[in-house]
């Protein structure tokens, strides 16, 4: 059973590598914000759909919905947006944010 695709700015569904305010703004579901993650780390569309158990069509339809939304036409293009608008943290900002709520984080 999959969960709702609710809105990436819902902190009690955001992922904690997601800025919630900037994924909203976009319109951004969960599963778009879990598919811009594989398209930033270079996955292949495989790669993504095996990770969340989805078909490649399914991961394909999602990529052309977050270029509708990003406003980019190519995979490379929604990647630096995510990272330019902060849709994805940095591994140096989740630790700091870790901290800022009293989590231990290893170093």
């Amino acid at each position: 059973m999959s969960r709702p695709l609710a809105p990436c700015g819902d902190r009690s569904e955001a992922p904690e590598w997601i800025d919630g305010n900037v994924a909203r703004g976009y319109g951004l579901t969960v599963r778009h914000c879990e598919v811009l993650m594989g398209l930033a780390r270079g996955s292949t569309d495989g790669v993504i759909a095996r990770s969340l158990g989805l078909a490649e069509a399914t991961v394909n339809t999602h990529l052309r919905g977050l270029f509708r939304k990003l406003g980019v036409s190519s995979r490379a293009a929604a990647g630096a947006v995510a990272y330019d608008l902060g849709v994805l943290r940095t591994r140096a900002q989740r630790v700091a944010l870790a901290r800022a709520v009293g989590l231990r984080v290893a170093s």
